[in-house]
């Protein structure tokens, strides 16, 4: 499939292009240089050769999982026991983002040796699914590009901060109505409440806390405007104590809930 670059990293999501067993080397064969512009995961199941990488030359070897970037002028060498596996190419900017954060880059290709069983594994099961074209063979397909990028980063440490931050807010947008408090959420990305509380604040302009309470006044606002709810109503709604709700509620708003309710509600237009 020949695929422009810009076309391949259209989108952000991944995209699985093509799944197939790798078993066609001649021994001794050469074959490139080769430009592709999607990303190649390679598991190296049998046999051996060399790929070169933009000039540089790395022994490939049974249980070498490597992935060739867009772009890579790339030449592959097979010895007298040529090379044989499974293989995958990949589009969708995520594919990048994530194969970045773990420090796979043309220079250093390889995946880490542990991930080699379950990632073949994840690829036999692209094969499978390569050529299904009903409703929901597309969503199969992305999910098992997540399993495969979830194999190839497992025991990486995160350390972009702005990951675990993002993290948080995903946690808080999905349970503001419920009694979360900012440590149930520190401990449920690994950090102690101090220091979440000092990163969160770096990257959003926010304390946790200041964050959590916006967000579900936030909420507040669009119940009692849109939905025409009573202000108690809301307040147990967004997971607020409606003894403090008002107070709370005049801090972000600079006016009362009723006020508010009597300004903004869709009932009296």
């Amino acid at each position: 499939m020949i695929l422009d670059r810009r076309v391949a990293e259209s989108v952000l999501e991944p995209v699985l292009y093509r799944a197939r067993v790798d078993d066609r080397v001649r021994p001794g064969a050469t074959y490139g240089p080769i430009v592709r512009e999607v990303y190649i995961v390679e598991c190296n199941t049998g046999g051996s050769g060399t790929v070169e990488i933009n000039g540089r030359s790395f022994p490939i070897n049974p249980g070498d999982c490597y992935i060739l970037l867009p772009g890579d002028t790339v030449r592959h060498t097979a010895s007298d026991d040529p090379r044989r596996g499974v293989f995958c190419s990949l589009g969708g900017k995520r594919v990048g983002q994530i194969l970045s954060e773990i420090g796979i880059t043309s220079e250093s290709p390889f995946a880490p040796p542990e991930c080699f069983a379950e990632a073949v594994d994840i690829i036999k099961k692209m094969i499978v699914i390569n050529h299904e074209n009903d409703m929901g063979a597309d969503l199969r397909r992305t999910a098992l590009v997540y399993e495969l990028l979830g194999a190839l980063t497992r025991g990486k440490s995160v350390t972009d901060r702005n990951h675990w931050v993002k993290r948080a807010i995903g946690i808080f947008e999905a349970n503001y109505h419920t009694d979360i408090t900012v440590k149930d959420v520190a401990d449920e990305v690994g950090f102690d409440r101090a220091y979440f509380s000092i990163i969160f604040r770096q990257h959003t302009g926010m304390t946790p806390h200041a964050y959590l309470t916006s967000l579900r006044i936030g909420q507040a606002c669009s119940l009692i405007s849109d939905r025409g709810y009573s202000v108690s109503e809301a307040a147990v709604s967004v997971g607020l104590d409606p003894r403090n709700f008002a107070r709370l509620f005049s801090r972000e708003t600079g006016m009362t809930p009723s006020e508010y309710k009597k300004k903004n509600s869709r009932s009296t237009e």
